[in-house]
């Protein structure tokens, strides 16, 4: 049985950058593109519509978007929370606003073989020469809609019971408390961005990267949460949550 389950965005969470922005401001640039994100904030445009425009504007080949792309960085410590995830059979999904053969491409490399541990959920993409073409995962506004992917998967592990109310860390690292009194399996989501909210609202327990997007709505809306800046912090609290489930139902 399946007790906890992982999520988390890809650009700018296990990234250290975000390998979309980086070209689509090379190519439209970044003040023509801020424009439009506020056009998603102000209401004006859809997620979807936007990602459109923005993609429609990058006119590259793949080799030199991968040019561009050759200093992207990944969080040091992902490869290490994988590996803990795979020895405790929880399982990690990758969910992304992005491009499924970047993502791909930037996880398999840091990952390795280990990249067959991990699911990713993003959208596609349709390169003709030098036009870039997003294929979006799900017709709903924002194109990958993470919140429905993740209900999907909760529906898949039989947990069809409404989120536990955002469970901070601190209830989790108590000697005394028992996490399987709670309906199982556990979600929990890691993001840092406005396209992370429908996920975010999915999650049991949240992690937000600090000083950005996902945090100020966090604030905003009185959602518990959990800040943090890399993922060794997750891996800490996932650990706690996993070791607490285990040896309750030991019990």
């Amino acid at each position: 049985m399946v007790r906890v389950i992982v999520f988390s965005d890809f650009d700018g969470t296990i990234s250290l950058q975000d390998t979309g922005t980086i070209l689509i401001d090379h190519c439209m640039g970044k003040e023509n593109r801020r424009k439009l994100d506020f056009c998603v904030i102000d209401g004006s445009l859809k997620g979807a519509e936007v990602l459109k425009i923005m993609w429609e504007n990058v006119n590259l080949t793949y080799a030199e978007a991968m040019d561009m792309l050759k200093d992207i960085k990944m969080d040091e410590d992902f490869s290490t929370f994988v590996q803990f995830c795979q020895r405790h059979s929880v399982p990690v999904t990758v969910l992304s606003a992005g491009l499924d053969t970047l993502v791909k491409q930037f996880l398999k490399k840091e990952l390795g073989s280990n990249i067959d541990a991990i699911s990713v959920i993003a959208n596609g993409l349709k390169l003709t020469d030098r036009r870039w073409e997003i294929v979006f995962h799900d017709d709903s506004q924002y194109g990958h809609d993470k919140g429905k992917s993740i209900r999907k998967a909760k529906a898949t592990y039989g947990r069809h019971e409404p989120v536990t109310n955002f469970i901070s860390p601190a209830t989790v690292l108590k000697p005394e408390s028992d996490l399987t009194t709670l309906p199982l399996p556990l979600v929990i989501f890691v993001g840092d961005g406005v396209s992370d909210i429908s996920a975010a609202r999915e999650a049991d327990i949240l992690f937000a990267k600090r000083g950005l997007d996902l945090e100020d709505w966090c604030l905003k809306e009185g959602v518990t949460y959990t800040a943090f800046d890399r993922f060794s912090e997750v891996l800490d609290v996932v650990r706690a949550v996993v070791h607490n489930v285990e040896n309750n139902l030991k019990l």
